[in-house]
């Protein structure tokens, strides 16, 4: 187990938790140089159980969570730069259990659930 733990120039305290070389279990957490908090949380080198919480310049925050690079289960959940919150649920890449639900630009809401590609 490496751990560091870093108070940086600026003061922000920056904590890098490394488990191997490998890339497995690495965890960061950031107060970065705007002040936001960046979470960045990761399993693997293959994508599985990637999270990202991010509070990005613009104040919103981003959370993005993937399971793996097929597809499946995959997480968004976005306060975008209108201030609309987009949520999308993808289950896998046949199609099947799709959900998106979003407030969209006008402000009403759309749902669109959609259990395969037969529709």
């Amino acid at each position: 187990m490496i751990n560091h733990v870093s108070a940086d120039v600026i003061g922000h305290m920056i904590n890098h938790v490394t488990d191997d070389v490998t890339g497995h279990m690495i965890n960061h957490v950031t107060d970065d140089v705007i002040g936001h908090m960046i979470n960045h949380v990761t399993d693997d080198v293959i994508g599985h159980m990637i999270n990202h919480v991010t509070d990005d310049v613009t104040g919103h925050m981003t959370n993005h969570v993937t399971h793996d690079v097929t597809g499946h289960m995959i997480n968004h959940v976005t306060d975008d730069v209108t201030g609309h919150m987009t949520n999308h649920v993808t289950h896998d890449v046949t199609g099947h259990m799709t959900n998106h639900v979003t407030d969209d630009v006008t402000g009403h809401m759309t749902n669109h659930v959609t259990d395969d590609v037969n529709g």
